[in-house]
């Protein structure tokens, strides 16, 4: 991925791009510990991953589905 100002895998800003990465490696695999394993080595998967649950939207969202 090119280089870029911020969190987000497009640019300075979170975007569907950052959250559909999130729901794969957070939500869609049933081995979610080999998930977070297959992007240790990538910083900028890493840090857009952590950069959208810590988004205030989507801790809020994770924090009140049932």
């Amino acid at each position: 991925l090119p280089p870029a100002s911020g969190p987000g895998l497009i640019g300075k800003k979170l975007s569907l791009a950052d959250v559909t990465l999130y729901v794969l490696i957070k939500e869609f695999f049933d081995n979610k510990a080999g998930a977070a394993a297959a992007i240790d080595k990538c910083p900028k998967l890493k840090a857009s991953v952590a950069a959208t649950a810590a988004h205030p939207g989507v801790a809020k969202y994770l924090a009140n589905r049932k």
